[in-house]
């Protein structure tokens, strides 16, 4: 009450002062032209004298809020931006609701029988990398009842195991398992993280219950009665999972659908009387693809982290079937073409499922090139690109005398191991994106050799210090000493992988990989001359690389390789002195050929994916 008096009193008196100034009259002009500008001068004040006031008079009506009012209303204001965000959230999950929906509709359309539904959209489910190091079972195996605290207690008597090979202590009484819950516990208690197990079999049967069409169609009985649950269990227990599916040796598809199987010319199904007799579903057909990628999508959905494809190939011994049979509409496209085009489409009708691929491939793939001379449909390069992982069955039992130097290859299996991963990493080399190497590691004896746990430790080893530490393990009995999977005090000691020093992953040093490189060039063995090659320095196919040599007509008819030096910088850089003599492929003004040597020049070699390669001449 006081401050509207103070302020009342205070107009009043300004009313005064106004009334009295205009009240004055001068005759003097200047003091008329000073008096107007007083004025104006008076009238600006008093305008904002005036509206001071009113802020001030309008500011005094107003009500001052209470602290508790203040949070009441900023707790209005949150809980209407809350419902706000909860309404659009709702509306955007409404609509991905719509759109699967949707884009399940036209799925249906488009797979008809072989289709099966994308992961749920509240899936969370990345791709899962570790380094494998996987048993192997069959359907059989892994149909088998298990019981967590019977694998609990096989974990502890294979840790005992352990303890005594470490230290001497005493190891515990073996408890009685069945082979599914040992292989379980090997995966807690040892270097064993994964298991990979049937989901079609050697014999094209799927091993579970399925809820797609065509599977159903094509199978009547099955194995494991909860493949889900099973998946659960070993994730609960920090197990990696694998599902194995056998692709084009499929008996069971073949006698349900026999027009999808490779045909003889002179009609009919062809049998394969080096296989069983049995029939082989053609690897070029589109509707077999679709086939085993819907067991590959169901399993996958149940939660696999990893597809394995096994017999991903055509029948061996092609040149004794090749001129009788008939595949169909191959579109001028060879074996290897089909093998990697599936797995192109594999990839690519995956991928919505988060799960890794890895293919097997014969253990000569390594070393062979162009499918040459088995002709079955693998190539190395034309496969690496398009999977995670490349699993050559190197198994020491499957090579003849003479391989890897060996008088027999089944009784040394660290050399046979070496090599062939050797020859993988020189050829994933040569990709820009190439897959990992995991090989299959022969878990069985074989031919009166006891293939016992130093026999498989070797092998684990072998690839260990060429630095691939993943592995899987074939046994088809699903028979495994614990032993073999427990590193001896030596193997934990040692450093991997090994250091070789100046020489790559293909024991060759700077001199010996260009010696090579141009003895390639001297024979026509384009395929070292590509191996050879740095990535950046040439085509991505290797008919394109080889086309080229062969239009620009050179030809080294001459060479000497000398020492090497490493970059004082760089390890991964080296220097090659040589001479070499070089028919360019051109002709002089008078016809001859133009004819290039040099003496004690410097070649510059990459060491690039752990192989030297040319980098400049």
């Amino acid at each position: 009450m006081k401050k509207i008096k103070v302020v009342f009193l205070f107009l009043v008196i300004s009313l005064f002062v106004i009334s009295c100034g205009c009240g004055l009259n001068f005759n003097d002009a200047d003091v008329d032209k000073s008096e107007d500008e007083n004025s104006m001068e008076d009238k600006t004040d008093i305008s904002k004298d005036n509206d001071e006031i009113s802020e001030k008079l309008d500011e005094s009506n107003i009500p001052q809020m209470t602290e508790e009012e203040k949070k009441a209303v900023e707790e209005k204001e949150r809980i209407a931006k809350e419902e706000e965000e909860k309404k659009i959230e709702l509306e955007r999950q409404e609509k991905l609701v719509s759109d699967r929906e949707e884009l399940e509709k036209s799925r249906v359309e488009k797979y008809g029988e072989f289709y099966v539904p994308l992961l749920p959209l509240d899936t969370e489910k990345t791709k899962n990398k570790i380094d494998v190091k996987a048993l192997y079972a069959t359907g059989f195996t892994a149909c088998m009842a298990y019981d967590q605290s019977k694998i609990d207690e096989y974990a502890k008597y294979v840790k005992s195991l352990e303890a005594n090979m470490r230290d001497g202590s005493s190891v515990l009484p073996e408890p009685s398992v069945n082979k599914w819950e040992k292989i379980i516990a090997l995966a807690k208690s040892t270097e064993i993280n994964s298991i990979v197990f049937d989901v079609k079999d050697d014999y094209g049967s799927v091993t579970y219950k399925s809820d797609v069409d065509i599977i159903n169609q094509a199978n009547e009985r099955y194995k494991i009665a909860d493949l889900k649950e099973v998946i659960e269990f070993l994730h609960d227990n920090g197990i990696y999972t694998i599902a194995r599916i056998v692709t084009f040796k499929d008996k069971n598809f073949a006698e349900k659908f026999p027009d999808h199987c490779i045909q003889k010319k002179t009609g009919g199904v062809w049998y394969d009387p080096y296989n069983g007799n049995v029939a082989w579903v053609n690897p070029y057909d589109k509707y077999v693809w679709d086939y085993d990628l819907s067991v590959a999508k169901e399993v996958s959905l149940m939660g696999f982290d990893e597809i394995n494809f096994d017999y991903i190939r055509f029948p061996d011994n092609a040149k004794h079937y090749n001129s009788i049979v008939n595949f169909g509409e191959t579109n001028g496209k060879t074996k290897d073409e089909a093998i990697s085009d599936f797995l192109a489409y594999t990839k690519s009708e995956l991928e919505p499922y988060h799960v890794n691929i890895s293919c097997d491939v014969f253990g000569i793939v390594t070393r062979t090139w162009e499918d040459y001379p088995d002709n079955i449909g693998q190539t190395w390069i034309k496969m690496a690109d398009d999977v995670d992982y490349v699993c050559p069955m190197s198994y020491p039992s499957h090579y003849g005398p003479g391989w890897y130097g060996l008088d027999n290859p089944n009784a040394n299996p660290y050399a046979v191991i070496r090599g062939s991963t050797s020859e993988a990493l020189e050829k994933s080399a040569a990709l820009e994106n190439s897959a990992k190497t995991r090989p299959w590691i022969q878990g069985f004896s074989w031919a009166g050799i006891d293939y016992g746990p130093k026999m498989i430790r070797d092998q684990i080893i072998a690839a260990k210090e060429l630095g691939v530490d993943e592995y899987l393990i074939w046994s088809a009995s699903n028979y495994y000493n614990p032993r073999a999977y427990i590193p001896t005090n030596e193997e934990v000691e040692a450093t991997y992988p090994e250091d070789l020093g100046d020489n790559d992953y293909a024991f060759r040093n700077p001199s010996e990989a260009l010696k090579h490189y141009l003895a390639g060039m001297y024979y026509k063995r384009y395929s070292w001359v590509y191996l050879l090659t740095m990535v950046e320095n040439r085509p991505e196919s290797y008919d394109d690389f080889e086309h080229n040599i062969i239009e620009s007509g050179e030809k080294y008819t001459d060479f000497d390789v000398y020492d090497y030096s490493i970059d004082e910088n760089n390890k991964d850089i080296a220097y090659v002195e040589l001479d070499y003599i070089l028919d360019t492929g051109k002709k002089d003004e008078d016809g001859k050929n133009v004819i290039k040597s040099e003496k004690k020049v410097k070649w510059t070699l990459i060491k690039e994916n752990g192989i030297w390669k040319l980098k400049t001449k």
